[in-house]
């Protein structure tokens, strides 16, 4: 009988690009997979992956190892096939997926289903071509491949390396004479007959014991079961309480998961997630000792997983749980508390690269509360180059919504005001560097006045802001720039 394989799927992809998702229905109940990658994968067995078949609401884990190739499904639909790397996939990998539908031999009412043997024999065989194309046999007689065949070294079969074995073995039905136990038949003849009877009272502690029997039933009875959620490596597409000794897979973005409130100690919990951030919550009493930085005490903290990320924690002792493994980035979080109204921040002004100020001038100027426009050396700044850049800087994190800008300059010879000495655009970007432009900003050419202006940060707070001043004619001058903002507690922080 003649086995038809269709081709469902065949893709090349990146060892940690996370989940692939094969959204294609079918029916069958045998599956080919073919995973090429490393030579190495061949010669060894190991977990490479877990494949999942989803049929509506119900779905069903395979655990693909490397040199298996032949699975038999057990929904006889799907809907879909994800596939879930594990972290032993360590380079880039094709993923190819054929499948069939195999019922029996014949139609009679004897027919037999087709064993799992019979249903490898195309891809053993093909295996079989693979090697003696690999070693050069273009003779296809058949002597001649059983002499390439026979020179293949052969791996020795030892215990651990054997695939999907039982756990147990139990023996078949069958009876044994008392002569085929050793010593039974002098112990039964040393027993008492049984001709007598006793009573509770007669046996020591049996009373007592009866006793304790009894109150141990009734509170099983009334005990709740508690619910496993199952094996390794499961599909988290909802927030959730985790479990100990567990590994999770987050398949749906912006999941909060909650760690156990009572591990034991050694418990651990492997989580990993796709394209998308990943936040895992400790409880009250609990601290995730993250690389060499620790959260902080208390519950709504913990670890936010980034793109492509994994992590193992294992629970050390009272409230420490700390991370024995980790790929990729993985930061700190803190929820996040900010000041409800925006008040005039304190922050110390530099130069950010170089400037040449004229009299003497200090870039602190700017933010000394002085608005006298004729007094050139303790108050504001000039600058005879036509850009000047100051870098704001604060001792905490602040959304800046406002700045009030004073344009002109005391001028050294008229004892005023210089209208030579102005500002024509104003730039401000967030951070320390120039990558992130939030506002431009056009003050008008009125010496000596306040100009309010306001600033949408898109609800982002920084430590430092700089502002980039443009001049018009001879130079730049400012009296004063005031800051209004809101203080920004918590957040992601960042690990390194």
């Amino acid at each position: 009988m003649a086995i038809t394989l269709n081709r469902l799927y065949t893709g090349t992809h990146q060892y940690n690009a996370g989940t692939v998702k094969i959204d294609i229905p079918f029916a069958g109940n045998i599956l080919a997979i073919a995973l090429t990658t490393k030579p190495e994968y061949a010669s060894t067995t190991q977990n490479i992956g877990t494949l999942y078949q989803i049929t509506g609401n119900a779905q069903k884990a395979y655990d693909l190892y490397s040199g298996q190739d032949v699975i038999r499904l057990e929904l006889p639909e799907t809907d879909k096939l994800w596939f879930v790397p594990t972290f032993y996939l360590s380079d880039n990998y094709t993923l190819t997926i054929d499948y069939a539908s195999v019922g029996a031999v014949t139609a009679t009412p004897n027919s037999v289903t087709i064993p799992l043997q019979i249903l490898e024999l195309p891809t053993k065989m093909g295996l079989i071509q693979t090697k003696l194309d690999d070693l050069g046999i273009s003779d296809n007689s058949q002597s001649s491949r059983i002499t390439a065949l026979e020179i293949i070294p052969v791996t020795p079969l030892i215990w651990e390396n054997i695939a999907n074995k039982p756990v147990t073995f139990n023996p078949n039905s069958h009876s044994h004479t008392i002569g085929d136990v050793t010593d039974l038949q002098t112990t039964l003849d040393g027993k008492s007959n049984t001709g007598h009877a006793h009573t509770v009272s007669n046996i020591s502690f049996l009373a007592d014991t009866l006793s304790s029997l009894d109150t141990r039933i009734v509170t099983l009875e009334t005990a709740p079961i508690a619910v496993s959620s199952g094996g390794a490596n499961i599909a988290v597409s909802a927030n959730r309480l985790l479990e100990s000794n567990k590994s999770y897979v987050a398949v749906t973005s912006g999941l909060n998961l909650l760690l156990p409130s009572n591990p034991a100690t050694g418990d651990k919990i492997e989580l990993t997630t796709g394209n998308f951030d990943l936040k895992i919550e400790q409880n009250t009493n609990q601290v995730i000792q993250n690389l060499s930085t620790a959260t902080t005490l208390g519950s709504a903290k913990g670890v936010i997983l980034k793109p492509y990320s994994s992590i193992c924690l294992v629970f050390i002792q009272a409230g420490l749980w700390i991370s024995s493994f980790r790929s990729r980035i993985i930061n700190n979080f803190e929820p996040i508390s900010i000041e409800p109204n925006s008040v005039l921040k304190p922050y110390t002004p530099t130069l950010f690269g170089s400037a040449n100020l004229a009299y003497s001038t200090t870039i602190a100027n700017i933010n000394n509360n002085q608005l006298a426009a004729n007094d050139y050396i303790n108050n504001g700044l000039l600058a005879d180059i036509p850009t000047v850049r100051v870098l704001a800087q604060f001792t905490s994190p602040i959304r800046l919504d406002i700045f009030e800008f004073y344009s002109g300059q005391g001028n050294v010879g008229t004892g005023s005001a210089n209208d030579g000495y102005k500002v024509s655009t104003i730039n401000i970007y967030s951070g320390s560097d120039l990558s992130n432009l939030i506002g431009t900003f056009n003050p008008s050419n009125i010496n000596g006045s306040k100009q309010t202006f306001t600033v949408n940060t898109s609800g982002f707070a920084y430590s430092a802001y700089i502002f980039e001043f443009t001049r018009i004619g001879n130079g730049i001058g400012i009296l004063e720039l005031d800051l209004f903002g809101r203080s920004q507690i918590g957040g992601e922080v960042i690990v390194i």
